[in-house]
C-alpha cells in the first residue's frame, strides 16, 4: 500500500488538537473527502464540509473553520488527482481488522466514506436514472457492481457486526475469509470510483460547473 497523502499529516493536527472534540477523527474524514471525491456530481465544498463535523453547529470561530476548510480542499484536490493517475485510493498501512475490532483506522475512513454515500445518495439516483432512460442494457452489470461494492465496504465499516450477521445466517466461513477478502478492498474501491466516472457522463458540466462556482 502507499503512503498517506500528505494533506493527512495536516487533517490530524486539526482532528488530534483544536479542533478533537469537534471534527470526526482523521481517518474517518479522509474517508468521507475519498468518497466525495469518487461522486458522480461533486457537490459545492458549503454542502459537503459540515459533515466533517462530529458535533453539529459552527466552529468555534472563524480562524478554524477557515483552516479546516483550507486541509479539506486540497484533500479534494489531491483525491481527485490520485484518481485521474490511477493511484491507490486506500491509504497506507491499513490493516484488515481483528474480528471484535470495531474502530480500526480502515472502519473509520469507510465509515466516513460511507457517509458521504449516504449524503450523496440523491446524487447517485439522479445519474442513475439518466443512465436507465439513455443506455438501459447497462443498468443491471452498474447495479450488480455498486451492491458489491457497498456491501465489501459495510463489512470492513464494522467487522464485528459483519461477522455476527455472518454467524446468525449459518457463514462460519467469513472469519477464517476476511484476510483473502480484505485484499479485494482496493479493486472494489477502483470499481467505485470508475462505475462513478461512468454515471457522471450522464449528468451535463458537472465539473465545469463545480470549477466555475
Amino acid at each position: 500500500m502507499h503512503t498517506p497523502p500528505e494533506w493527512y499529516a495536516s487533517l490530524s493536527e486539526l482532528t488530534c488538537g483544536p479542533l478533537a472534540n469537534i471534527v470526526h477523527p482523521t481517518d474517518h474524514v479522509a474517508g468521507l473527502v475519498c468518497f466525495v471525491a469518487s461522486a458522480p456530481e461533486i457537490p459545492m465544498p458549503d454542502q459537503w464540509l459540515p459533515w466533517s463535523l462530529a458535533v453539529h453547529g459552527q466552529l468555534p470561530d472563524q480562524t478554524q473553520a477557515d483552516a479546516l476548510a483550507d486541509v479539506l480542499m486540497k484533500g479534494l484536490q489531491q483525491q481527485l488527482a490520485a484518481m485521474r493517475s490511477g493511484d491507490p485510493l486506500l491509504p497506507g498501512g491499513y490493516e484488515c481488522p481483528a474480528i471484535d475490532q470495531a474502530d480500526a483506522p480502515v472502519s473509520l475512513w469507510l465509515t466516513g466514506g460511507l457517509a458521504a454515500h449516504k449524503q450523496l445518495e440523491n446524487t447517485w439516483q439522479h445519474a442513475w436514472q439518466r443512465m436507465q432512460h439513455k443506455d438501459p442494457h447497462k443498468a443491471p452489470d452498474a447495479a450488480k457492481t455498486l451492491k458489491h461494492c457497498l456491501r465489501l465496504f459495510s463489512t470492513f465499516a464494522n467487522v464485528p457486526l459483519a461477522v455476527a450477521q455472518a454467524r446468525e445466517a449459518g457463514n462460519q466461513q467469513l472469519v477464517t475469509a476476511l484476510p483473502s477478502i480484505f485484499n479485494g478492498l482496493e479493486p472494489a474501491l477502483q470499481a467505485y470510483v470508475s462505475l462513478a466516472g461512468q454515471l457522471s457522463g450522464y449528468l451535463p458540466n458537472q465539473f465545469e460547473t463545480f470549477v466555475q462556482d
